[in-house]
Parts: structure tokens; sequence; C-alpha cells
């Protein structure tokens, strides 16, 4: 597999951070890689690829850069290493075991999405529904099949 970090930084105890530039006009939050099925899955795939090949990742952030607002990051790491970059938890005293605990939760995400992969597994079923809104082949989708759309989606589909 190739792939291509935005940026690697080694950090003084050889460890690596890990760096997706976003230039969105809205930032980016860490709360992209959480769940089964995660918003933003590139760093934590990048994450589990680098582990693989024998390097320690200890950080993962979304640097995100505006024309007009001010950057910042926004990320997960082992050790406070930058404001927006820090060990993830939601109570005032977080340990390594936090970030462990959540980069473990990544891992199990990007394992289960790539052997879904591997599977062939095909089924309908966006994220979001939502982008069925904007999508412009509907009359091609087999959501209509399988009974994800209700409603009006439903009805317009049947019409010939």
């Amino acid at each position: 597999v190739r792939f291509r970090v935005d940026r690697i930084d080694e950090l003084p105890d050889e460890t690596l951070l890990l760096l997706d530039f976003k230039t969105s006009s809205t930032a980016k939050g860490k709360s992209l890689w959480n769940g089964e099925r995660p918003k933003e899955p590139q760093l934590p795939l990048y994450a589990s690829l680098l582990e693989q090949q024998g390097f320690c990742v200890e950080g993962l952030a979304f640097a995100n850069l505006s024309a007009r607002d001010a950057c910042s990051f926004a990320g997960i790491a082992s050790a406070v290493h930058a404001p927006g970059l820090n060990i993830p938890g939601k109570t005032k005293v977080r340990t390594r075991d936090n970030f462990d605990e959540a980069r473990e939760g990544m891992r199990a995400s990007v394992r289960a999405l790539a052997d879904s992969y591997l599977r062939g597994d095909v089924w309908v079923d966006p994220r979001d529904n939502d982008v069925c809104d904007r999508c412009g082949a509907l009359a091609l989708c087999r959501k209509l099949e399988s009974g994800v759309l209700g409603g009006d989606e439903a009805e317009n589909g049947d019409e010939e």
C-alpha cells in the first residue's frame, strides 16, 4: 500500500506526530475519528500502517489552516505537544492510558473497515442519509431496494 501523509514530525524521543493539513473554512476536529465508521479515517489509517512497519506514532492532528481565521491544531497525543494537541479524555486528569485507549479504538475501526472492504461488502449503508439530498444518481441507487429510504424518497423511486 502506498500512501502520503501531509506531514510527519519526528519528536525528540524518535516517535512520530502525523499532521493532516485542512484548508476548509470550517475547522476539522478530532471527533471525526470516533466511532465504528469515522468520518475522516485518513490519519488513523496512516497511523495503523506506519505502526505495522515498526514506527511509533504518538500523535495525530488536523492542522487547520485558514487565511481568514487563526490556524489551529485539533488532535490527540500521548503528551501535550502544542495547543489543541492534547491527551484525550473527558476528565481533567489525563494519562497515557487515555491516549492508548483512543488509539486502540481507532485501530479497531480501521481494521473493521479494511476487513469489510476485503470481504467485498457493498451494502448500501451511507454514514449520513443527508448525502442522498445531494446525490444525482437516486434513480440508480439500491437504497430503494433495501428499504433504507423511507417516505417521499421511496415513493418517488417507485414512480415511473
